[in-house]
C-alpha cells in the first residue's frame, strides 16, 4: 500500500473544515482590494487574535464550532459581528493557503517547512508559522486573484 505524503494528510484533513467554512459565510475579498494589499494590511491584533484562533483548528480532530467566539471580549472598540467577520475572513484564507501550498505552489515552499504526518504539528506549522513567512505573500501575490469576488 502507497503511503501518503504528510501534505496529502494535511490537506484531506483541512479541506472539510475549508469547504463548511465556505458554505457558512462570505470570506472574499471585494475590489478595489486584492488579497496581496489585504495581508499586508492586517494589523498586528488582527494577527494575534488569528493566530489563536487558527490553534483551536489544530486540535485533533480539527473543528470549527466554537473556534470564533471566545475572542471576542478581548477586542475594545469593534463590533462583534464585525469581529466575527474579519475572523472568518483571515482563517478562510489561511486555511486556502495551507490547502495551496499542499497542492498548487512551488515545490520549493513546501520544502522550507518540515512536516511530519502528525496533524497537530503539522497544521500548526502551515496554519500559524508559515502564514509568517514569505510563503504567505507570494501566494497572495500569485494565487489571490482566484479568492477575490468578481468584479
Amino acid at each position: 500500500m502507497r503511503k501518503l505524503s504528510p501534505w496529502t494528510l494535511l490537506r484531506r484533513r483541512l479541506q472539510p473544515i475549508a469547504d463548511e467554512l465556505d458554505r457558512a459565510t462570505p470570506w472574499r475579498i471585494e475590489p478595489p482590494e486584492t488579497v496581496e494589499t489585504w495581508l499586508l494590511g492586517l494589523t498586528w491584533n488582527e494577527l494575534q487574535l488569528a493566530y489563536i484562533t487558527a490553534e483551536a483548528l489544530c486540535e485533533d480532530p480539527p473543528r470549527l464550532e466554537g473556534c470564533f467566539g471566545p475572542l471576542v471580549t478581548a477586542v475594545e472598540g469593534i463590533e462583534e459581528e464585525e469581529f466575527q467577520e474579519r475572523m472568518v475572513q483571515q482563517v478562510m484564507h489561511r486555511l486556502i493557503f495551507a490547502l495551496d501550498l499542499a497542492r498548487r505552489m512551488p515545490k520549493g515552499y513546501r520544502d522550507s517547512h518540515d512536516l511530519t504526518g502528525i496533524y497537530r504539528h503539522d497544521a500548526t506549522e502551515v496554519l500559524v508559522r508559515a502564514w509568517r513567512t514569505s510563503s504567505a505573500r507570494y501566494w497572495a501575490k500569485h494565487f489571490g486573484p482566484l479568492y477575490c469576488v468578481a468584479a
